[in-house]
């Protein structure tokens, strides 16, 4: 039995397998993730979600901004890994839409009169 050991924030991930193939497959992912945020170098901690019954997985800081990140899911729906160039802190996340609609054929509606149809 081969075991693996990875530190994330203050959890410690634990890994075994028969084979060293199969533990290195198995705690890769782990290993490829931050031990502290990138952001601002703040403990870490694991999330998961369920909107509208999406499932997702992630991580975030628990520094004063609370930056996070979702993990990728693989197309099989078995794997996950990680989007190291997404990070974002709690007020990106919430940002307020702006009050403006879209406009022409974002919102379902007609084009404004000033933009020509395809073709010319």
């Amino acid at each position: 039995m081969i075991i693996i050991k990875t530190q994330i924030g203050k959890s410690v991930i634990e890994v075994s397998a028969e084979t060293a193939k199969q533990a290195i497959k198995e705690s890769a992912f782990f290993q490829s993730l931050p031990s502290t945020c990138p952001v601002c170098d703040s403990l870490l901690k694991f999330t998961h979600r369920t909107p509208q019954d999406f499932e997702f997985f992630g991580l975030e800081c628990t520094g004063e901004d609370h930056h996070s990140i979702n993990f990728g899911q693989n197309k099989d729906g078995q794997g996950l890994y990680y989007k190291y160039d997404k990070w974002q802190s709690f007020k990106e996340r919430t940002k307020a839409a702006p009050d403006t609609p879209p406009q022409g054929n974002q919102a379902g509606g007609t084009p404004p009169d000033d933009v020509p149809p395809w073709g010319e």
